[in-house]
């Protein structure tokens, strides 16, 4: 089993789909390739699942957009360098995902057509930035998100310059 420990996601325009580069906690690295029609099903999951880790006095439709935001301004702040695969790598092809709930957190489990599985800790705030950042190449590919949560929207909002005042 791979432990993934970080993640760069990049576009490949040529099979409309995306590509996982993955670190994992023995320092190597593995590609893993992601079809829409399989995140498209595994994005409203990850959004429940990251409302449900999220449950406090606050009801999650005011706290997650705030929360967001602050999540975002710290990540531009303290920015991760990229995931740069190992010479040789080659993608496999994730065809199933499962999400478990483990110590106030999820493990989200990809496996692979040929038998690979690897596994991704997530606390509420990685999972959160990890919608972020699956949000943002939907927008770079041109697809649909429709099935991200109004949440994440409505925090991408607060920060866009249309809603700011002009002086």
């Amino acid at each position: 089993m791979f432990a993934i420990r970080t993640f760069t996601l990049v576009s490949d325009f040529d099979e409309d789909r995306l590509r996982m580069e993955v670190r994992g906690t023995e320092d190597v690295t593995q590609a893993i390739m992601l079809t829409r029609r399989l995140m498209d099903r595994a994005i409203p999951k990850m959004a429940e699942e990251a409302e449900k880790l999220a449950a406090g006095p606050i009801p999650a439709n005011l706290a997650l957009p705030i929360a967001q935001q602050s999540l975002r301004q710290e990540r531009r702040a303290n920015p991760v360098p990229p995931v740069r695969l190992d010479d040789g790598v080659q993608p496999w092809l994730c065809i199933a995902m499962q999400f478990k709930l483990q110590d106030n957190a999820i493990v989200w489990i990809l496996k692979g057509s040929g038998g690979e599985e690897a596994r991704m800790f997530l606390s509420n705030s990685n999972l959160r930035a990890t919608l972020d950042v699956f949000a943002a190449k939907y927008t770079a590919m041109d697809w649909a998100r429709t099935s991200f949560p109004e949440w994440l929207t409505e925090a991408e909002l607060e920060q866009s310059p249309a809603r700011k005042a002009l002086h």
